[in-house]
């Protein structure tokens, strides 16, 4: 609760800063006494950054919230800043209008709650060293810290495929496709692990926001079961063709609740190559494959591998609910 109540007030946390006087003598830095427990890296990141994050944690206690607004710097300090804000259990933000670039992206993707507003942009790491021996060594120890924070291989593929002079920005569908966008939960406060489904606006196509919802779908069922089944329940219509039954929503979320369970750690991911939709004026149809991948330390067990999914999602006002689902495993690993 304190998590997502400090979310709350982050967008009155970067208008303070630059608006009363905050406390700038530990450099890129900055802390506003005002709001305790929230932090902010504001420029470059240099060769002194993770020991001022350390002096200012020292003064300041450690703080809630890291807001980042950076366009990147040292790899190294940004590794070194990055573990730091993964131990002491941090959430990161990018305020819509800022961004968070190159090295500072390692730091956003450190915390424990993800919030990318604003723009996440990564690419190959650059060095004036031409030696093969030390450039394998920081890509070893960026992958080995992205690993640890539980980064989706697909998200390194595009980094390291992306030259050091280029800059891979991903797309609000890719935050959601990685869990790095909190949405409303709808109750007035932010769902940090459960993104808001994407609406039907103008010049955006049924299908494209179909697509987003999908993915919010299921990387919303991939969270711990205290917001993943509020999320995903409110996501279906009142009555569903439930895998050939006819069930109410309170129906629908019993079976989940069932599931979610005997399953309790779950990471389902549309492959969105395989994803085809065609809508019309009242429904979209859908259908696609997903990887899961479901565990439980109760009855030491796990399942894994690729599903077929099949949804009519009825299209309501600018948005969605699912009034049909059907599927299938079509392969164990």
């Amino acid at each position: 609760m304190r998590r997502i109540l400090m979310i709350c007030v982050l967008v009155g946390v970067l208008p303070s800063l630059a608006r009363a006087e905050p406390v700038t003598k530990y450099a890129p830095i900055v802390v506003d006494p005002d709001f305790p427990g929230v932090f902010a890296l504001l420029g470059t990141i240099d060769g002194r950054t993770a020991l001022n994050f350390e002096r200012a944690m020292d003064e300041y206690g450690r703080p809630d919230v890291l807001l980042l607004s950076s366009g990147g710097g040292l790899v190294g300090q940004a590794l070194l800043i990055a573990r730091r804000v993964r131990e002491i259990g941090a959430d990161t933000h990018i305020s819509e209008g800022d961004r968070c670039f190159s090295a500072c992206a390692y730091i956003f993707l450190a915390g424990t709650v993800r919030n990318a507003e604003g723009d996440l942009g990564l690419h190959q790491i650059s060095s004036d060293n031409a030696d093969l021996v030390s450039g394998q060594m920081s890509v070893s120890d960026i992958i080995d810290t992205l690993s640890d924070f539980d980064v989706p291989n697909d998200l390194m593929v595009e980094m390291f495929r992306t030259p050091p002079d280029e800059m891979y920005i991903l797309t609000d569908a890719e935050k959601v496709r990685y869990a790095l966008l909190a949405g409303p939960s709808g109750r007035g406060a932010p769902d940090p692990r459960a993104p808001e489904p994407p609406v039907v606006t103008p010049g955006r196509s049924a299908e494209r926001a179909a697509f987003d919802f999908l993915a919010a779908f299921f990387a919303a069922w991939s969270r711990p079961n205290e917001t993943a089944l509020e999320r995903t329940v409110a996501m279906y219509g009142p009555s569903v063709d439930f895998y050939g039954t006819r069930y109410s929503k309170g129906e629908v979320a019993a079976e989940k609740a069932r599931f979610a369970e005997r399953w309790p750690r779950r990471d389902y991911r549309i492959i969105g190559e395989t994803v085809a939709i065609s809508c019309d004026t009242a429904r979209c149809y859908t259908q696609g494959n997903y990887s899961f991948r479901s565990s439980s330390s109760v009855i030491g067990d796990e399942s894994a591998g690729v599903a077929y999914f099949e949804m009519i999602l009825q299209r309501l006002g600018a948005g969605f609910a699912i009034i049909k689902e059907d599927g299938r495993v079509v392969e164990r690993r």
